[in-house]
C-alpha cells in the first residue's frame, strides 16, 4: 500500500476527493493537513477535521499557515467563500463576519510537527495538493532533506487557459505565488492536474447518489451543496479537487504530456525549455474511466 500525505483547503471538492482514497485499498493516508485559501484557516481546518470524523479517518491532522503568515503574500479579500461543513444548521455553515475571530477545535499540532511525521516515514510519501501551496513552501524551506522521502507531487492547479483568478491564473497557485514557484522548481517527480481537466467532466447528481463514494459523504456535504445553489439541487457539478485523487488511483486515465515550466509572478504558468521545471501535465481525462472509478 502507498502512503499520501493530502494537504488542504476543503472545500465539497477536497471532501470528495478525500472520501475517494479513504475508501481504496490501494492508498494509505498518513496525514493531513489544512492551509488557508478558499476561507480562512480556522474554518478550512474545522472542515478537515469534520471530514475525517464522517470518514472515520485516523490520519492525524496539522493546522497549517493562512494568510498572516509570511509566506502568504495575499489576503482574503474576493475568495470564493466555501464556509463550513458539516454543519447542522444555515447559520453554522455561514462563516463569521471576521475569519480572524474564528476557531477550530482541531489540535494545536503544527507543521514543525508533520515534519517530524513524514522524516519518520518507513518509506516514500506521495503529496497530493489540493489547494494554495503555502504549507508545502514552508515543509520544504524548514526540511529541504524531506524533498527525499516524496515519490511525487501531485497537484490540482494551474492552467494554461482561461484562468478562474485572473487572466491565466488558476486559484490555487494564483493564492500564492511564490509558494507555487518554489513548489514547482523542486526536484521531484511532479504531475499537474489543471483546471482545465477538471472542466471536462461534469457529474451529474443522479450519477453521484449511486457512488459509494458519494454516500459515504453525502450526508456531510448535501446541505452545504444546497446552500451553495440557493436551496436547489444542481443537475450535475463538476470536482476539479476529485480528479488530482482520481489520478492517484487511475493514472491510466489521463492523457499527460511533459513540459518545462515556469511560474511569473502573478502565478501564471510559462512554458521555458531553457529555464522551466519538468513537470507532467495532464491534458485530458477519460471521463468514461473516472465514472467507472466512482461506480466501484
Amino acid at each position: 500500500m502507498r502512503r499520501v500525505w493530502i494537504d488542504t483547503d476543503p472545500g465539497l471538492d477536497d471532501a470528495v476527493a478525500i472520501a475517494l482514497l479513504a475508501a481504496t485499498c490501494s492508498w494509505e493516508i498518513v496525514a493531513l493537513s489544512a492551509v488557508g485559501g478558499n476561507t480562512c484557516l480556522p474554518i478550512v481546518s474545522q472542515n478537515l477535521v469534520n471530514i475525517a470524523r464522517q470518514l472515520d479517518l485516523k490520519a492525524p491532522i496539522f493546522k497549517g499557515l493562512d494568510r498572516k503568515n509570511r509566506y502568504m503574500i495575499t489576503s482574503h479579500t474576493g475568495l470564493k467563500n466555501q464556509g463550513r461543513l458539516g454543519a447542522r444548521s444555515e447559520a453554522d455553515r455561514k462563516p463569521a463576519p471576521s475569519c480572524d475571530q474564528e476557531r477550530s477545535s482541531v489540535g494545536d499540532e503544527a507543521l514543525d510537527q508533520l515534519i517530524q511525521l513524514l522524516r519518520t516515514s518507513p518509506g516514500p510519501i506521495t503529496l497530493l495538493t489540493l489547494g494554495p501551496l503555502t504549507n508545502v513552501q514552508y515543509v520544504i524551506d524548514q526540511a529541504p532533506d524531506l524533498i527525499d522521502k516524496l515519490d511525487q507531487i501531485v497537484m490540482m492547479g494551474g492552467c494554461l487557459d482561461r484562468g478562474n483568478y485572473g487572466d491565466g491564473v488558476e486559484f490555487n497557485f494564483g493564492f500564492d505565488p511564490q509558494a507555487s514557484q518554489q513548489v514547482l522548481a523542486v526536484r521531484c517527480p511532479k504531475t499537474i492536474i489543471p483546471l482545465e481537466v477538471g472542466k471536462q467532466v461534469a457529474f451529474t447528481m443522479d450519477a453521484l447518489r449511486d457512488w459509494p463514494v458519494w454516500q459515504a459523504i453525502q450526508p456531510f456535504v448535501q446541505p452545504f451543496l444546497l446552500d451553495q445553489h440557493k436551496g436547489q439541487e444542481p443537475q450535475a457539478i463538476k470536482l476539479f479537487d476529485l480528479m488530482a485523487a482520481a489520478y492517484l488511483v487511475q493514472p491510466s486515465a489521463f492523457d499527460q504530456v511533459a513540459l518545462s515550466l515556469t511560474i511569473n509572478e502573478q502565478a501564471a504558468i510559462l512554458q521555458d525549455k531553457q529555464a522551466g521545471s519538468l513537470v507532467h501535465w495532464a491534458q485530458a481525462v477519460d471521463s468514461k474511466a473516472i465514472w467507472d472509478l466512482m461506480r466501484k
